[in-house]
């Protein structure tokens, strides 16, 4: 055993990912709920009572390092982010590290938009479910479907981690990351950069505290979508750290942008 993995125990990060989840009020959800299976891959469908009749579905992909989590862990955004947008969202639990890759977790997003991408798809993403979306979006060119908006919070971008701000007061743990990535990621996309090349990338709508040490790569990321002329919008919260959408009132200024960023109809 690893220095890693006996100072990581993947299977308590997970029990501990869990009982968080679980002890978390769940936000009052006005519409439906259900928990499916799309392409072999656990989804979970919010549809709120009041929703427009727009094609636009949300996907959201979960943070956790790539280690742990699943449409349990942020559940309440979800929820939060369906009514105040009065639109469809669809959580996917994508398959996690050691047991897979990088490269499995970006066909399991594949497939499920393969089934259910009828309409405009936006890809959200949540810290490491940021990178996911990000890589699953570039891979646009190799596969027929299409990301047509990216909407990431406090998104891992440089997985090389050079990027990040290590006197940032609040950012998620830099010694876990390296130890996940490590395996998350495998030989085919060790080193990868996500930030610094949009040409790819559809409209890109991005979140992040100022006390977050991801906040760099969010801006380089922005940076690169205006170079690409690729429309984007970067909202940084002021002497907020990692973890923002656990904010109900954060979500609620995210979503607003998000209605007006991706032209949807007013609620």
């Amino acid at each position: 055993m690893n220095d890693g993995a006996r100072l990581y125990d993947i299977g308590e990060l997970r029990r501990r990912a869990r009982a968080r989840a679980a002890q978390r009020v769940g936000q009052a959800f006005d519409g439906q709920i259900a928990d499916d299976s799309v392409a072999g891959v656990r989804v979970r469908r919010y549809l709120p009572s009041t929703i427009h009749a727009s094609a636009t579905t949300f996907f959201f992909l979960h943070g956790g390092y790539g280690l742990f989590g699943d449409v349990e862990l942020q559940d309440g955004y979800c929820r939060l982010l369906a009514m105040r947008l009065a639109h469809g969202v669809i959580a996917i639990d994508y398959p996690l590290a050691p047991e897979n890759t990088f490269a499995h977790a970006i066909a399991a997003v594949q497939a499920v938009l393969r089934e259910e991408n009828t309409g405009v798809s936006v890809l959200a993403g949540d810290s490491a479910g940021g990178a996911l979306a990000v890589a699953t979006a570039r891979a646009g060119e190799e596969w027929p479907e299409c990301v047509d908006g990216l909407l990431l919070t406090n998104p891992n971008l440089d997985l090389t981690l050079g990027s990040l701000a290590l006197n940032a007061p609040a950012g998620p743990d830099s010694g876990l990351m390296s130890h996940a990535f490590a395996q998350w990621l495998g030989d085919e996309h060790a080193g990868l950069r996500l930030d610094q090349d949009a040409r790819r990338l559809p409209r890109t709508l991005v979140a992040v505290g100022t006390d977050d040490s991801l906040a760099p790569e969010a801006r380089t990321l922005h940076a690169a979508c205006t170079r690409a002329r690729v429309p984007s919008r970067l909202l940084e919260f002021e002497a907020v750290g990692h973890g923002l959408v656990s904010e109900s009132h954060l979500v609620e200024r995210i979503a607003d942008e998000a209605r007006v960023f991706f032209r949807l109809p007013a609620s």
